[in-house]
């Protein structure tokens, strides 16, 4: 962000969306981290079966982010710069 502009001040809850979408990224890419690969390796069902559930949590929050109604007070070229910073913002814990 260039030094003349202020920092953006996201609304709590937009902030913890964020952070449960990285926590569910996280969660999924550790998992599958986790799994033989190969182009001849066969899953198990419980495998698949994570895989799919981790998956589902990661569009979820993607959802719930991407379709917040502070995305709605931005037009254009302000909600794509909003959402990179926001994607870059150091998060409370």
């Amino acid at each position: 962000m260039p030094k003349n502009e202020q920092a953006i001040e996201f609304p709590s809850e937009l902030l913890a969306k964020e952070a449960a979408l990285r926590a569910a990224r996280a969660a999924h890419w550790g998992y599958l981290r986790t799994l033989p690969s190969g182009l001849d390796v066969e899953l198990t069902d419980e495998q698949r079966a994570e895989t799919a559930r981790l998956r589902e949590g990661e569009r979820q929050a993607a959802d719930a982010l991407g379709t917040d109604d502070y995305w709605a007070t931005l037009a254009g070229p302000a909600r794509i710069q909003h959402r990179a910073v926001l994607t870059h913002t150091v998060l409370p814990e």
